[in-house]
Parts: C-alpha cells; structure tokens; sequence
C-alpha cells in the first residue's frame, strides 16, 4: 500500500490530424512511470522516473538517387528517457537522461549510445524549481543538443518560467524558451477547477522575435485546449484514475485549415490536481 501511494503511471498517444492522408499515417504513443521516496528527513523527497516516446510515420515514399520510385517504408523514432529529482523544501532539482532511436525499414537501426559515451553520460536535462510561497513558484530547464541517428541533432533548449496559483480553482503559467530553431517564444497557460472532478486548460505560445521582417508573429501563433476528468478516486491510495485529452494547433493560415493540429489523450494514475 505504501508503494502504491508513491507509485505514478501515464499511458497516452497523440496524432496528427492536419495536412495527413491518413490519421494513421503519424502516430506520437508513449507511456511514463514514476515512484517515489520519502525517507525520515523532514522537508526530503526523493523521485524517479522513466518514460517511452516516440514518433511513428507510415508508408513514407522511397525514392532512388536516380528518382526511380522504390515503395513504402515505415519509420520509427524513439526516445528512452530515465530521470531523478530530488526536493529539500522549498528547491527541487532534476536531472534526465534520454536515449534516442531511430528504425528505417530499409536499414539499419541507429541509436545514440555512442554519442552519449563520448560525453561520460552526462544528463541531457537540467531542471530547478523554486517554492517562493505556497501560491508561487519559479523554474530554469536547460536542455543539451544531442545527437539522432547519423544526421540529426535534437533541439537545444533553454527555459525560464513561473507558475502561480491564484486560488483553489485558477491556476497561471507563463514560459520564456529559447531553443537552437528560434530567437525566443513565450508560452501561457490557465488552468480553472470547473468541478471537483473536472479541469479544464487553455495555452497560447508565440515567437517574440522573428528574423523575418516578412513574417508578421501572428503565423507564429500556436493554441491549445484540453481537460483533464477524474474517473475514480481511491481513498485508501490517495490516488485517482484520470482521462486526459488536449488539442494544440497552428494558428496559421487560419484556425480551421492549420499548419499543424496535434489531438493528445492519455488515462492517469496519479493524484488530481
């Protein structure tokens, strides 16, 4: 029961549904798992955790140097993550690790092991919060570039963000990231408690600088929504079973026909907040 208690699971998958033949043809499943730990030291936490992501595409087109058309295959992108974090109230600090794989039908899978030998498996990701009181907290997450496969690189990022809670029911975010595609974005999010067994969530993230003159930031627009619903509630575990769906898109070229819009669902077992 008392592993039980510390015990967290999140089963999922997204699609996407815009600019596809098929809403099969890109499917994004992954699954996370975390446990904790709290030892007789007042203020200590111990987590760990590990998770399953990946990006599949169907039937891509396979073409020759020679522009002979060769078939279909498919392809397979997957990342292997395993973090640990630690809190002494009022810091949290985390660090992760991710192991990236790639399977093309027509060749050979690659992975990045190598490439995180070389740098003495150090994490990939960096994470601190701070608990300046109970309605507000700060955060820093900076993200390494690594290696995908034998040509790609996955994104640098760097993250500054604050969180406040303005009650029982309202609840704020807002994000300032810099990755290695782009000058920043800032990212908001609400969260508002409708019932004791519903939340609903709403985002809006922009590029704040855009080196293109031509290109107003409006196009870099992207909205979400989604809500999150208690099924049940276990008394004796302190957790609840939780269903969980969202939808983020492109505002550009307009909201009905998007660049790209991305519908994400997944069942909990965790506590609701």
């Amino acid at each position: 029961k008392k592993f039980i208690k510390s015990f967290d699971l999140e089963i999922g998958s997204s699609m996407e549904t815009a600019n596809t033949n098929s809403i099969g043809d890109t499917q994004f499943p992954a699954i996370s798992i975390a446990w904790g730990y709290k030892p007789n030291i007042q203020d200590l936490f111990f987590g760990f955790g590990v998770s399953y992501q990946s990006l599949q595409v169907l039937s891509v087109e396979h073409w020759s140097q020679n522009e002979s058309f060769q078939g279909y295959f498919d392809y397979l992108e997957s990342a292997f993550s395993a973090g640990i974090a630690v809190e002494y109230s009022p810091v949290k600090i985390g660090f992760k690790w991710i192991v990236y794989t790639q399977n093309i039908e027509i060749e050979e899978q690659i992975d990045n092991l190598d490439y995180l030998k070389t740098y003495n498996f150090l994490p990939s990701e960096f994470g601190l919060q701070y608990k300046v009181n109970n309605n507000i907290d700060l955060g820093l997450l900076i993200s390494k570039s690594t290696k995908v496969g034998n040509h790609d690189m996955s994104l640098y990022r760097s993250k500054v963000g604050m969180s406040y809670k303005l009650n029982t029911k309202h609840f704020l975010a807002l994000d300032w990231e810099k990755t290695s595609m782009d000058f920043s974005s800032l990212k908001f999010g609400y969260q508002y408690r409708v019932l004791d067994n519903l939340l609903i969530r709403s985002g809006l993230q922009s590029e704040v600088i855009q080196e293109n003159d031509d290109w107003s930031l409006l196009n870099t627009m992207q909205g979400s929504f989604g809500f999150s619903f208690r099924i049940f509630k276990n008394i004796d575990t302190e957790k609840d079973l939780i269903f969980n769906i969202s939808l983020k898109q492109h505002m550009y070229p307009n909201i009905t026909n998007p660049l790209s819009r991305n519908i994400a669902f997944s069942i909990s077992y965790k506590k609701f907040n």
